[in-house]
């Protein structure tokens, strides 16, 4: 049985935003990783932080992604609804997929 549905508009952009904040931050994760991932180029200049430390961030940030779907489904709560369809941690947030 899903859970009562709640009237606070507050809290629902509250939601919303921080999903949208949730899903940048992924993205760029996944950037940088592809970035300090070319091989033969030093991106030490440019506050790289190295591929490792990416991958790693990428990774967390997918992890969160999977946590937020799964939640969704078990609250009953549409994909579209939190702007989260149309994303597949696994193809999408993984380093080196």
């Amino acid at each position: 049985m899903c859970p009562k549905n709640y009237d606070n508009p507050a809290l629902g952009g509250y939601l919303l935003d921080l999903i949208d904040l949730i899903k940048d931050e992924a993205f760029y994760g996944i950037k940088m990783y592809n970035k300090s991932h070319i091989k033969g180029k030093d991106y030490s200049k440019d506050n790289s932080y190295g591929e490792g430390y990416n991958c790693g961030y990428a990774h967390a940030y997918s992890r969160v992604i999977s946590l937020m779907l799964q939640q969704a489904e078990s609250f009953c709560i549409p994909l579209p609804d939190l702007g989260l369809d149309g994303i597949d941690p696994n193809k999408d947030l993984m380093p080196g997929v």
